[in-house]
């Protein structure tokens, strides 16, 4: 995933992570994609409760997270702020 964000990026609005992965957690590919693009728009969801390592992926700003099981409504509205937090303020 984290290759085919670094050739696909420009065309990728938002990314959700599970915290658990198999290669590589949740955290780990949060931090490479913010490497790549500090303006990534992430969503990181998880089975687990917020631990420590959320709460300080949380200062890295413009990220979401929502808990599993999670509905459609949960994912649309962490969608719809991540997105709207990207669109550029325009002055009258």
């Amino acid at each position: 995933a984290v290759e085919h964000y670094k050739i696909s990026r420009d065309k990728i609005d938002a990314v959700i992570l599970d915290a658990v992965m198999p290669v590589m957690n949740g955290g780990d590919c949060f931090k490479k994609l913010r490497k790549m693009n500090p303006n990534a728009s992430i969503i990181l969801c998880s089975g687990f409760s917020r631990d420590i390592a959320i709460k300080e992926l949380k200062k890295e700003g413009n990220f979401e997270f929502i808990s599993k099981p999670y509905e459609s409504a949960q994912l649309e509205t962490a969608l719809s702020t991540l997105i709207s937090a990207n669109i550029p303020k325009i002055d009258s």
